[in-house]
């Protein structure tokens, strides 16, 4: 092989070696998964309020193929679905902070509570739920804003909140 053939064999193994997958795009597809990560969770939503025992948590990017390069300019929609894990005594506090804001809605089809990832029994009990779902007010943060949350067990919230509809 002669010098410039090589030369010209690097420089586009250099070139097509950047054309892989992002860190950026690794991340969306690293978010697809369940994670068990308190902190991390607390980067997303607010649990200053209410720090759960033990959260299940996925968060990702809205309507972002996570085998796709192409981006449009602008903000991005995200959503998360978390299973918050409290005591008792925190549980009712929530119920009771909330009677006071009455903001008691029922905001979302109990079928936005059946998260993909959730065991049998959790999304048996999400369709015999029968009561309302609660406004996420006190776990917003930044965009996170719209959705809702249901209490199963009386120690367990589902959370699902997002950017836009």
């Amino acid at each position: 092989m002669t010098f410039w053939k090589l030369q010209t064999l690097l420089l586009t193994l250099t070139i097509c070696t950047g054309c892989g997958q992002s860190t950026g795009d690794q991340k969306y597809k690293n978010e697809m998964t369940v994670s068990t990560d308190l902190n991390g969770l607390k980067n997303v939503i607010n649990l200053d309020a209410y720090e759960p025992q033990q959260v299940a948590w996925k968060y990702w990017r809205v309507g972002s193929d996570n085998n796709s390069r192409l981006s449009v300019p602008g903000p991005s929609d995200y959503a998360l679905q978390a299973a918050l894990y409290f005591d008792n005594q925190t549980i009712e506090r929530i119920k009771n902070d909330y009677l006071l804001l009455s903001v008691n809605l029922m905001n979302l089809n109990k079928d936005a509570y059946k998260f993909d990832w959730l065991t049998k029994d959790k999304i048996e009990q999400v369709e015999s739920y029968d009561s309302f779902d609660y406004d996420p007010y006190f776990f917003q943060k930044g965009g996170l804003k719209n959705g809702g949350f249901i209490i199963l067990d009386e120690q367990i919230i589902l959370l699902y909140v997002f950017t836009t509809r």
